[in-house]
């Protein structure tokens, strides 16, 4: 805006000293040309670094970190694909706008002489709003593209249901009671330095400005058995919004990543409560991953909110996210053995029948996994309080001479295929063939049993070394 405000005192300027006001507003209007289009392009060299991985070095910058905390602060809630996306549009609109506008006025290239100062007026008035209003929409929060600062989870997306409810008194509805489905084809940073800021992308529509998205975590592992373990763990990302209900806000949380070829390399559950009026920022929501990224490929996430905890839940939530589904769960016939990055790798894919009943997935004593120390499986649902929980149990099937690491994953799918449940193991299988692991239950919801859960999927990665 600075520019403009020169090019408007000089134009001034020339017009009281004589000058008709057609002549007086051509000289500006080069300085305002070449004014927009050096910064501009400045700017885009500036927004490239800060791609490159520079942020994190210009906040350590006294002053450069005072000028870019809001900046940063704004890519850290959307990331930096999702943020720029909303306002990229924009403010290359407005710069055309500017640039075009002052342009016709200085050179009057493409129009008749007596008509080029109106129409160069006009469309330079117009590039003028626009980065009048792209600079509201960065500093204020506008919700000119769907985000705002004062996002609030009753204003409900009307494409879900015909009827929302706006009264947050009726927050104990179905309506606030939903879940949701995602799968995301994703790209993982070519290192870890790209890796500093989440990837928004997209909205979960329980509100407005939740938003969704994924990075890579570095998580330290203390061990007692071995050096504590530093992996890059990948990592989801919801966060956005208040819990404006006038109670806490239960989460329930699955998600499992998977490789090219659509198997499971990493998943987890987790839980979470927000208190009233509390930032919507759920935590821990990584898994354990010793392998490199550029492995993973896609993601799938379901997502429960509610005002109760989900694992209690008697009725199934209305599904929501994504309409097109994902596809039925295919058999392997068997764990299939591979191998990544020199563990060994067994991998089962299968159908099994569930039931309000169901006590274990009987069809895994069938199976045996691992190569160094073969174990079975077993997959236990159980009643924990008022929840509903599974847990992962290895039995080892033999002793070694040497102990054994083992890292396992088992995820939960529908009749299309989506995503209901996971969960994780990891420890050490002794010389004697005793398990040293902290047995882990994750919650589940109760209704899913009743005959929905139809597809397993299980990975076990095993090593003779203390690498995973």
């Amino acid at each position: 805006m600075f520019g403009f405000f020169i090019a408007f005192v000089y134009s001034l300027f020339l017009i009281f000293a004589g000058m008709n006001w057609q002549d007086a507003i051509i000289t500006p209007a080069k300085f305002l040309f070449y004014w927009n289009l050096i910064f501009s392009s400045l700017f885009v060299m500036f927004i490239l670094t800060l791609f490159g991985g520079a942020l994190a070095l210009f906040l350590k910058l006294p002053l450069l970190a005072s000028l870019l905390t809001p900046f940063a602060d704004r890519i850290k809630t959307f990331g930096f694909r999702l943020f720029f996306s909303r306002t990229t549009l924009l403010w290359f609109f407005a710069l055309s706008g500017i640039l075009s506008g002052s342009y016709i006025i200085a050179y009057q290239p493409f129009v008749a002489k007596p008509y080029a100062p109106e129409i160069g007026l006009g469309v330079l008035a117009v590039g003028l709003f626009a980065r009048r209003t792209h600079r509201k929409t960065l500093t204020h929060g506008s919700g000119f593209f769907g985000f705002s600062q004062n996002n609030d989870p009753k204003d409900f997306s009307q494409e879900e249901k015909d009827v929302t409810p706006r009264d947050r008194s009726l927050y104990l509805q179905e309506d606030v009671l939903k879940m949701f489905w995602y799968e995301q084809s994703i790209h993982p940073p070519d290192s870890p330095e790209d890796a500093h800021d989440a990837i928004a992308v997209r909205n979960v529509e329980w509100c407005q400005g939740l938003i969704l998205g994924w990075k890579l975590t570095n998580v330290i592992f203390p061990s007692r058995h071995w050096e504590d373990r530093n992996y890059l763990c990948p990592t989801l990302v919801i966060t956005g919004s208040q819990n404006a209900l006038p109670n806490p806000l239960h989460s329930l949380v699955s998600f499992a990543f998977y490789d090219g070829e659509g198997r499971m390399l990493c998943a987890q559950t987790g839980e979470n409560e927000t208190e009233k009026g509390d930032v919507i920022s759920l935590p821990f929501l990584w898994a354990r991953y010793p392998f490199t990224a550029s492995w993973i490929h896609s993601f799938q996430v379901n997502i429960v909110l509610s005002p109760l905890r989900p694992a209690v839940l008697g009725n199934l939530p209305l599904l929501l996210g994504d309409d097109s589904p994902s596809k039925p769960v295919s058999r392997t016939n068997g764990p299939k053995r591979n191998s990544l990055e020199g563990r060994n790798w067994y991998h089962l894919k299968e159908e099994f029948s569930s039931n309000n009943d169901i006590s274990e997935v009987e069809s895994l004593d069938k199976h045996s996994f691992g190569e160094i120390c073969p174990v079975r499986i077993s997959l236990v649902f159980s009643q924990s309080g008022e929840a509903k929980t599974v847990k992962m149990e290895i039995h080892p099937l033999k002793k070694t001479k040497e102990p054994v690491y083992f890292l396992a994953f088992f995820a939960f799918y529908d009749r299309e295929g989506k995503l209901r449940g996971s969960g994780n193991r990891e420890g050490r299988i002794s010389e004697e063939g005793i398990v040293e692991s902290t047995e882990v239950s994750f919650g589940i919801l109760p209704s899913l049993l009743d005959g929905d859960l139809t597809g397993l999927e299980i990975s076990y990665f095993e090593s003779g070394e203390p690498n995973l």
